[in-house]
């Protein structure tokens, strides 16, 4: 919008160059607003693929049928590799952590 404004009066007494200066600024606010919120959306695209990569293996090592143990090794960062076993329709099964966050993330889902 430039800083100076002339006047344009309609014959009933409407001034109409400020209004349309007025609309002009709202829609290049409107414009910039929209191009932010573009970038936004762009800039997290990556990370929702990520959440919904990391969701599905979560989810497989969650499911009793799909993970099996082929070895019982330590794994200090994430705890002891037999900490991960509890008790499911399907006998002793690792995956009890990732049961675990599943369901905190159910239960905090609106």
């Amino acid at each position: 919008m430039g800083t100076h404004i002339k006047r344009i009066v309609a014959p009933d007494g409407t001034v109409l160059r400020e209004e349309v200066e007025g609309i002009r600024f709202l829609l290049e606010e409107g414009m910039n607003a929209f191009d932010r919120e573009a970038e936004w959306i762009a800039r997290m695209a990556p990370l929702k693929k990520r959440i919904e990569q990391l969701e599905a293996a979560l989810e497989f090592y969650a499911q009793p049928e799909t993970y099996f143990a082929i070895a019982f090794v330590g794994d200090p960062p994430c705890g002891e590799f037999l900490d991960d076993f509890e008790e499911t329709e399907l006998g002793e099964k690792p995956g009890k952590r990732a049961r675990a966050a599943l369901l905190a993330a159910e239960q905090e889902t609106p």
